[in-house]
């Protein structure tokens, strides 16, 4: 299907008229048509527009337009490279602390807490058993370590996004 403009007339026609390459008759006939239709005039004149525009060479660039941006861009790193670097630090710090909960040794853990805290001498009284209390603590070591794994996932994925944009 050819385009038409909302007349019914050829745009095509008219543009190669506009480009100077149409024939005689086909320059012939879009006159007649420009003097009769007012949206092929309209287009005429917004084709002629465009090739004046096109002609017409941009001005240059500023001669320190490579200097700006980089001194931009260099401005904008700097703003993000702390950011970068505490998340970095947190990410590690948790993942170390996730570590250390599930590798200390569950007896040695409850001994010393129940010895030093009430709190957990008391969990201890209302579970019965050493043993409860060992299972209990290694579960809190384990939610732990997914928590601080989680964070660090997120944290480390948070970074690479800001160092790749």
């Amino acid at each position: 299907m050819e385009p038409r403009l909302a007349c019914g007339h050829d745009p095509l026609a008219i543009a190669a008229v506009a480009d100077g390459a149409a024939s005689a008759s086909e320059r012939a006939t879009v006159e007649a048509v420009l003097l009769s239709c007012r949206a092929c005039r309209d287009y005429w004149h917004e084709l002629r527009w465009l090739a004046e525009a096109l002609r017409t060479p941009s001005p240059p660039p500023p001669t320190n337009l490579t200097q700006r941006v980089m001194a931009a861009v260099e401005r904008e790193e700097r703003k993000r490279t702390p950011l970068r670097v505490g998340m970095a630090l947190v990410a590690v710090l948790l993942i170390v602390m996730g570590i250390a909960m599930t590798i200390a040794p569950a007896d040695g853990l409850t001994e010393s807490v129940a010895a030093t805290e009430p709190l957990w001498t008391d969990m201890a009284a209302t579970m019965g058993d050493p043993l409860t209390l060992a299972v209990e603590v290694d579960r809190i070591a384990i939610a732990g370590l997914s928590m601080a794994v989680g964070a660090s996932v997120f944290l480390l994925t948070r970074l690479i996004r800001t160092t790749e944009a």
